[in-house]
């Protein structure tokens, strides 16, 4: 071993090898502790978790606002409950994702639009309730015959009644009136 010194010395003196050589040659690499060593992965998988949660999020939320968007304008049985429930589904991913910290600067936290939306259900349903009503009645009226629209709101309701399951009291209280206030009127 001490020959080999003897011939890098040598060679750094006669300036063969250059300093960035020199360099690799003599500088041991440093030893880091398991700690340093433990925090140093620590932060690279932090890193990695945070724009993994970062890419995530954004897909989630892309989710939520279509569903959000569908919810507040269909008149579809089918899709709004399905539509509702995979927004609360989403965002309960979301949910999952507040440890990350990604969410820090944002208006409004995952958990407080959870607790919104699903506090809002009976508020959303009866306003799919009423628009769903409307767009029945205006194709009603596009019949000849009266037989012909009380059948369509007949059909109307009768498909309703299929989707009274994924009602809560206060929207099944609001179809039950929104059914007997029509069909007192055309009696």
């Amino acid at each position: 071993m001490g020959i080999l010194k003897e011939i890098f010395r040598a060679l750094i003196a006669s300036k063969v090898i250059s300093k960035r050589q020199q360099n690799r040659c003599t500088n041991t690499p440093k030893q880091e502790t398991l700690a340093e060593r433990e925090e140093r992965e620590k932060k690279a998988l932090s890193g990695n978790i945070r724009k993994h949660a970062q890419f995530q999020s954004q897909q989630l939320i892309k989710i939520v606002k279509d569903c959000a968007e569908l919810v507040n304008t269909t008149t579809n049985p089918e899709v709004f409950f399905t539509r509702y429930n995979l927004m609360l589904e989403r965002l309960e991913e979301l949910v999952g994702l507040e440890c990350t910290g990604i969410f820090d600067n944002s208006p409004e936290l995952p958990s407080t639009a959870f607790q919104r939306i699903e506090n809002q259900f009976d508020a959303a349903t009866n306003d799919f309730l009423d628009r769903s009503f409307e767009k029945a009645k205006a194709h009603a009226k596009t019949l000849k015959t009266e037989s012909g629209q009380k059948n369509a709101i007949k059909r109307y309701f009768d498909n309703m009644e299929k989707y009274i399951i994924h009602m809560n009291s206060e929207s099944l209280e609001h179809f039950d009136k929104m059914k007997e206030t029509y069909l007192k009127g055309t009696n």
